[in-house]
């Protein structure tokens, strides 16, 4: 018996000495020109992807040797599948290979029918373009990664682990349309039509490899939007980013602020999962593989390479343009910029509209300092609430089959049939069940503050119906979920204690720091 608790002694130092030696390898691509194609135009942010998930994975701790970065011309087809097959050399069952993509992605026809295997619906596969691609009948060529073609790179790396981040769109997606007057601001889709030309047969396959993705073991998927939908790319922090390629970089980021040793995937995916849509104002929603979750370790980090905060002043500030002659009393606003490359806001002087960086107007008839005060209060209390989200997020989400890039329409729902505003229809489900007292409260597109009686819930899973905020434009409603009700919330968020954006700014943080709570939002776009 002693020889055998000895050898399972041994069998445990070998398995912990091998799992501390598993190597972490990533080959990391981003591509914003795409000189030979006529049909689409370049991004700004692919690059700036590519490079900021390679300086983050230095700062964890994963060695340069280990990283492969290609931007533009470099990411050749052939390249690519040579660095691959360079890591796959230099790796061995256990470690963790990596694939990033930031650039345009596209649809094209399934040759040999194994979509229809996983969907009768879907005739497509979804494919990558990298710099030389052509789509002109003289020049097609083969520059492209289809998705059978990743597939097949996925099953010669049998036994490693794979992490896949796919910042780039597989179909067309509908998307809210953007005001002409923030064009200049607004997101801007990765997806490029498909090819009217035949294009060459995919190269890289092998006739005894499955190319089904449910095959795969050990295998994690970030994809930046849902099918049918569009991923997107804008002004965060001040540089051109795709949603998914910063929210995943910044997760990692966010885990080492919070001195976190590692970070899992579940931890990951909700990060990423809650940053996509705040960054794009429910534009975007993420696709991550598996779904449900699951505490595997993702990352070892390095917390000795200290992590820089954002300083107070930047999170503090509201900056704004306008469009129209300037008011003289804008001057004397505190804590505001006026000019920016990446605006909160813009302000139609002359009509009184408000504007989003996606182009909704949020808004109207703000022709004052008070009334414009409470639009700069709602941006800060929004800065609030996703500080608030982050390691306490609940999910919301419209309820039936709700696209989420469009603008969502007026529906008839009970609770409102004698309410002057029609209805619309949302649920917030997956809570801590343990958590069974909900407060919430509307923050309108003015910033004006609406609220609701709080009230005990039980089950994880809800339906409710909102009656928007007049003008029908941009609402966040937040939902706050606690163990039991709690007197600094009744005094704050309730019908009768409805305080006003600055009060709860102030009190909102200090009320829920040593609270086990959730919270979550959910942005409502109304159209007629």
């Amino acid at each position: 018996m002693k020889n055998l608790f000895l050898l399972f002694i041994f069998l445990l130092s070998v398995i912990a000495s091998f799992s501390l030696k598993a190597k972490t390898l990533a080959l990391i691509i981003g591509i914003n020109k795409y000189e030979s194609a006529s049909q689409f135009s370049d991004l700004k942010g692919a690059v700036n992807d590519a490079n900021l998930i390679y300086n983050t994975f230095i700062k964890i701790g994963i060695p340069k040797k280990n990283l492969v970065k290609l931007t533009n011309q470099k990411a050749t087809k052939n390249r690519i599948e040579a660095v691959w097959s360079n890591m796959i050399a230099h790796s061995k069952p256990g470690d963790t290979l990596i694939f990033t993509f930031a650039g345009h992605g596209t649809q094209e026809e399934d040759i040999n029918g194994d979509e229809k295997l996983i969907d009768p619906r879907d005739t497509l596969d979804e494919t990558l373009l990298l710099s030389g691609f052509a789509d002109s009948p003289k020049k097609a060529n083969n520059e492209r990664l289809v998705d059978d073609e990743l597939y097949t790179l996925w099953q010669r790396a049998k036994g490693r682990r794979i992490i896949f981040v796919a910042d780039s769109c597989h179909s067309g997606g509908a998307t809210r349309s953007a005001d002409f007057r923030s064009k200049k601001y607004a997101w801007k889709t990765r997806f490029a039509p498909p090819s009217t030309v035949d294009l060459t047969p995919p190269t890289i396959t092998d006739s005894n490899l499955s190319i089904e993705e449910g095959t795969l073991d050990n295998y994690f998927l970030f994809a930046a939007s849902e099918s049918r939908k569009s991923s997107l790319e804008g002004l965060i922090e001040g540089d051109y980013h795709g949603a998914l390629s910063w929210a995943f970089a910044k997760g990692i980021e966010h885990a080492m602020l919070e001195k976190k040793s590692v970070i899992s995937f579940s931890d990951l995916k909700d990060y990423v999962e809650h940053e996509v849509v705040i960054q794009t104002d429910n534009k975007q929603f993420t696709d991550i593989h598996p779904r449900g979750g699951g505490n595997d370790v993702l990352f070892k980090l390095n917390n000795n390479k200290p992590i820089a905060k954002q300083k107070k002043s930047e999170q503090t500030l509201v900056q704004f343009n306008i469009r129209g002659k300037q008011p003289d009393w804008l001057h004397n606003l505190h804590n505001v910029k006026i000019g920016s490359a990446a605006p909160d806001f813009i302000w139609d002087i002359s009509s009184g509209d408000i504007l989003n960086k996606q182009g909704d107007i949020t808004a109207v008839k703000i022709n004052n300092r008070d009334k414009l005060s409470q639009v700069i209060s709602r941006v800060r209390i929004l800065r609030v609430i996703n500080q608030l989200a982050r390691d306490h997020y609940i999910k919301s989400q419209f309820a039936g089959d709700y696209v989420g890039a469009k603008i969502h329409h007026f529906s008839n729902c009970t609770v409102c049939a004698n309410c002057q505003n029609q209805c619309i229809v949302f649920s917030i489900k997956n809570w801590d069940e343990n958590k069974s007292f909900l407060y919430q409260f509307n923050i309108a597109g003015n910033g004006v503050i609406q609220c609701f009686d709080p009230e005990a819930v039980r089950g994880n899973q809800k339906k409710y119906e909102f009656n928007a905020t007049p003008p029908a434009g941009n609402n966040t409603l937040v939902s706050i979920l606690l163990p039991a009700s709690l007197a600094p919330l009744d005094n704050l968020i309730t019908k009768k204690q409805c305080a006003n954006t600055e009060t709860i700014i102030n009190k909102l943080p200090p009320i829920l720091k040593n609270q086990d709570y959730q919270l979550g939002r959910i942005d409502i776009f109304t159209g007629k």
